[in-house]
C-alpha cells in the first residue's frame, strides 16, 4: 500500500513540479529502503527471522494443510519477527519462504532456501536466509540448522499463530485495509481459531483486546455478541459505554450494527438515533468511509420496516460531503422509498430491499458469528 500511494504521489509531483520533483521522491524512497535494508540485515533481527521461517517450512512439509487458504498478504501464521517491518506478502513453498518488503519502485526482503546439500550426515537440514534487492546481488545473512525433530506440534503451531495474531492486534496494525476481512488481524484470529477448534481461548482473547483497545471494534462488537447470551443487560451496557466513548456518529453505528446482529432491532434502532445526533464523519479507527459503512444498516432498517429511523439514517449520510456524490444516488432511492412506505401504514409486508452499491461494510464478513459466540455449539 505504501508503494502504491508512493505511485500516486509520484504522478501528482511529476505534474506540479517536474521530473526534478519526481527525482526527489525516488531519492527519498530510496532512503527508507536502504534503512529497512539495514535494520533486516541486522544480524539478531536476521537471526530470529531465519530460524521462525525455517521451522515453519519444515512444519508445512508435514502439515500442508495447516497453511492452506492464507492470504499471502500477512498470512494468520507469519511470525512476529517477520512482520514487525509490514511486508507486503509472505509465500512459503517445499523449497522455502519468501518474505517480499517492497514493490512498485523497488523490490526487496527474504529469501529461505534449503542449502544446496540440505541434510548432513546427522541428518540435520541447513537453511540460508538471504537479502535480496533489485540494484544488488543477494547477500546470506543467516544460516539455521534444524534436526526433523524441529516441527510445530499442533498445539505449538495453534500457540504461536494465536500469541502472533494478539500481538498484532495489541499493537494496532492499521497498515492493513481492515475492510478487507481476510487482511484484518482480528478475522483471521475468529478463522484460524475456530478451525483449530480453540472458542475459549478465541473469546478470551476477543474479551481481553475489547477491554484495552477501543480502536479494535470488530473485537468490541463481538465481546458483546459472546456475553449477551449470558449477560445481556452488562453486555448492552459495555457496548453502549464505549459507543458514547468514542466521541460521535461511528461509535453509535457499530453498536447499531452489534444489537441488529443479536436481534435486538429496538437497541439498534436506538443506537442509530443517538449516531444520527452527531455529523457523520469518519472515524480515524475504520478504513471504511461513511457512505459505505452505512448503507448496510440502512437496508436491514427498510427490511424490517423501521422506516422513520432507516430515513433519518440516510439523510444523514447524504449530508456527508468527503466523498462528493459517490453513492448518493442509493442513499437517495432509499430514502424516497421510506418516505412512500410512510405514507402508505395499510400495506403490511413489502419484498426485500435490493439496491446495488459499489462497495458496503459487513462489519461480520468472513466470520462464524455462531461459532465465535458459541451458539453453533448450541444448535442455536
Amino acid at each position: 500500500m505504501r508503494y502504491f500511494l508512493g505511485g500516486v504521489l509520484a504522478l501528482a509531483i511529476l505534474g506540479v513540479m517536474g521530473v526534478g520533483g519526481l527525482e526527489l521522491l525516488r531519492r527519498t524512497m530510496l532512503a527508507d529502503v536502504h534503512r529497512m535494508v539495514r535494520e533486516l540485515s541486522e544480524t539478531p533481527s536476521a537471526q530470529a527471522a531465519g530460524r521462525d521461517l525455517a521451522v515453519l517450512c519444515q512444519t508445512s512439509l508435514v502439515h500442508p494443510e495447516w497453511f492452506a487458504d492464507e492470504p499471502s498478504s500477512a498470512p494468520c501464521w507469519a511470525p512476529p519477527s517477520v512482520l514487525r517491518l509490514q511486508p507486503r506478502w509472505v509465500t512459503i513453498r517445499e523449497d522455502g519462504v519468501q518474505v517480499e518488503y517492497g514493490g512498485g519502485f523497488y523490490h526487496f526482503g527474504y529469501l529461505l532456501r534449503a542449502a544446496p546439500s540440505p541434510k548432513n550426515d546427522n541428518g540435520q537440514t541447513d537453511w540460508i536466509l538471504h537479502i535480496y534487492r533489485e540494484d544488488a546481488a543477494s547477500r546470506e545473512l543467516a544460516r539455521v540448522t534444524l534436526t526433523e525433530r524441529d516441527v510445530l506440534t499442533e498445539a505449538e503451531f495453534i500457540d504461536r499463530t494465536m500469541t502472533a495474531l494478539e500481538w498484532r492486534i495489541a499493537r494496532g496494525d492499521h497498515w492493513r485495509d481492515s475492510s478487507i476481512p481476510e487482511y484484518c488481524a482480528s478475522v483471521q484470529r475468529c478463522r484460524f481459531a475456530i478451525r483449530h477448534n480453540q472458542i475459549s481461548r478465541l473469546q478470551r482473547s476477543i474479551r481481553e483486546t475489547a477491554r484495552e483497545n477501543p480502536d479494535a471494534w470488530r473485537d468490541v462488537l463481538l465481546a458483546y455478541l459472546i456475553d449477551a447470551r449470558d449477560d445481556p443487560s452488562g453486555a448492552e451496557e459495555r457496548l453502549r459505554r464505549w459507543a458514547a466513548s468514542r466521541g460521535g456518529y461511528g461509535g453509535w453505528l457499530m453498536a447499531a450494527y452489534a444489537f441488529e446482529k443479536a436481534g435486538r432491532l429496538s437497541l439498534a434502532e436506538e443506537s442509530v438515533r443517538e449516531a444520527c445526533k452527531f455529523r457523520v464523519s469518519d472515524p480515524p479507527w475504520m478504513s471504511a468511509n461513511a457512505r459505505a459503512a452505512g448503507f448496510r444498516m440502512c437496508r436491514s432498517l427498510y427490511n424490517a420496516g423501521s422506516f422513520e429511523v432507516c430515513a433519518m439514517l440516510c439523510e444523514a449520510i447524504l449530508a456527508y460531503q468527503a466523498n462528493g456524490g459517490y453513492m448518493a444516488e442509493p442513499y437517495q432511492e432509499l430514502r424516497d422509498l421510506c418516505r412512500v412506505a410512510q405514507s402508505q401504514p395499510a400495506i403490511t409486508s413489502r419484498p426485500l430491499l435490493h439496491i446495488r452499491v459499489p462497495v458496503e461494510l459487513d462489519p461480520f464478513e468472513g466470520i462464524d458469528v455462531d461459532a465465535v459466540t458459541g451458539a453453533a455449539h448450541l444448535g442455536r
